[in-house]
């Protein structure tokens, strides 16, 4: 009797069985819970890329100035998405060879479903929301290149009306990150 006892006890604490079927399923779990994440942040740079377009047009430049401090926290945020993807890529490669070698729309093909339907349609989200963003930015920058003309001009004008040299806004101090 005391053998059936300790038995007993024995399969009572044993830990659960952990699957490699299991791991994998968790780790595709977070990597398209962080897929999901880089789109939804990408979307929001996308919205406030809009609103930059509006306030450049309207020539708002404290309004500017609070768009870009909000664009610098979300892309701090998406680069530490991307890092939890490159970390949970890192982990799955090992269960899934030659994952880390492909291009993140390109897992369909070796991962099952509904993850892979899951992420293909995240991928479409977000090249979509990037691409979006790529072009609405180089709007962006030709605004801004033509505001920086007008002050030149206004400058050289305000230079050669009161016979002041005058600085080009190009070398003027820079108040204002331009790396948008």
């Amino acid at each position: 009797m005391q053998d059936n006892g300790s038995t007993r006890t024995a399969s009572a604490t044993a830990a659960p069985q952990v699957t490699a079927r299991q791991i994998v399923e968790q780790m595709l779990e977070r990597l398209v819970a962080v897929v999901s994440q880089e789109a939804k942040l990408t979307s929001a740079l996308l919205a406030l890329a809009q609103e930059t377009q509006t306030r450049l047009l309207v020539d708002d430049c404290v309004a500017l100035l609070e768009t870009a401090q909000q664009q610098g926290a979300l892309a701090q945020e998406l680069r530490q998405a991307e890092h939890q993807r490159l970390m949970v890529t890192k982990r799955l490669t090992p269960f899934v060879p030659g994952l880390d070698k492909l291009r993140l729309s390109e897992w369909s093909d070796q991962i099952p479903d509904p993850y892979a339907s899951r992420l293909s349609g995240l991928c479409d989200d977000f090249r979509r929301a990037t691409d979006q963003l790529r072009a609405l930015n180089r709007q962006n920058m030709v605004l801004i290149h033509r505001s920086l003309r007008y002050a030149d001009m206004a400058l050289g004008i305000e230079a050669s009306t009161y016979g002041s040299r005058s600085e080009s806004v190009h070398e003027l101090p820079q108040l204002v990150d331009t790396t948008l």
